[in-house]
């Protein structure tokens, strides 16, 4: 049990390896230059790029945020479409292969109004976090240089993530979240908020969870999707540990979750 944990904990972490040195190395060139350079992400584009079946993406988006490179919108609208690799097991299922699609883009549509309703409506409720928030790379590109600064604050997360996600990994096991959610969810009127819930468990198994629990009957469509849009994987992990005010990070996972669970709970009035 451990062992498979353990090399599903490591196939994951060196998954995302390729983005997290990436966001790093964009980090120490944005701070490297005199000019503040933003992205051209708007909460529309991140919606989309969010719909490639890609767990690292989530990972990227916080980082560049964490850097000052995003609006609150855009990186929320990229962490509601974002799904990951496990999502793909829709597929061993003809229900799951004819809701693949309207699921990402139910998710797609939900991702841009909400990201888009933050920037226009609460963006003053969010404080933009610098780029001292990300890492201390002024002193660190000066000292080591742009690559090597990178790549130390690379494996420094690199390092916090293989921790906290075999951690994860051995308390999903132990406690048997899927017997658990079984109990709760089984008919309930309030089943978009409690898969919202586990969608926010920052690891990869909980959207594997889901599409077993939709695909095994046991939670509708609104429900699946609700979940989904609250499950980004290890980004929670790295939004957690970035150097932003612990409010703010309290702030995006709360409307993180709402925008999840309202979505939810609206959709389940047309959809099961």
């Amino acid at each position: 049990m451990i062992i498979d944990i353990l090399k599903d904990t490591i196939l994951d972490s060196i998954h995302i390896l390729p983005f997290l040195f990436l966001a790093f190395f964009l980090l120490e060139m944005f701070s490297h230059h005199s000019k503040r350079i933003h992205f051209t992400l708007n909460p529309f584009l991140a919606g989309l790029l969010g719909c490639i079946p890609q767990c690292g993406i989530p990972v990227l988006a916080v980082n560049l945020y964490s850097g000052g490179m995003l609006s609150p919108g855009t990186l929320l609208a990229l962490l509601i479409s974002s799904t990951d690799e496990s999502s793909l097991i829709l597929f061993k299922e003809t229900q799951g292969q004819e809701i693949f699609l309207p699921l990402l883009i139910t998710k797609f549509i939900i991702s841009v109004i909400a990201g888009y309703f933050v920037d226009f409506f609460l963006k003053d409720k969010f404080t933009p976090p610098g780029q001292s928030a990300a890492c201390d790379c002024h002193s660190c590109h000066h000292s080591h240089g742009i690559f090597l600064a990178s790549l130390r604050h690379t494996l420094e997360l690199f390092i916090y993530l293989f921790i906290c996600s075999f951690g994860l990994g051995l308390l999903l096991y132990v406690t048997d979240i899927d017997t658990l959610s079984r109990m709760l969810l089984g008919g309930s009127v309030l089943q978009p908020l409690l898969t919202t819930l586990i969608g926010l468990i920052p690891n990869c198994a909980a959207s594997l969870l889901l599409c077993e629990l939709y695909l095994d009957g046991l939670i509708g469509f609104s429900s699946l999707v609700a979940g989904l849009c609250a499950s980004c994987g290890v980004g929670l992990l790295v939004l957690l540990k970035t150097k932003m005010d612990k409010k703010e990070i309290g702030k995006l996972i709360g409307f993180l979750y709402l925008a999840s669970a309202v979505s939810g709970v609206i959709l389940s009035i047309f959809f099961k």
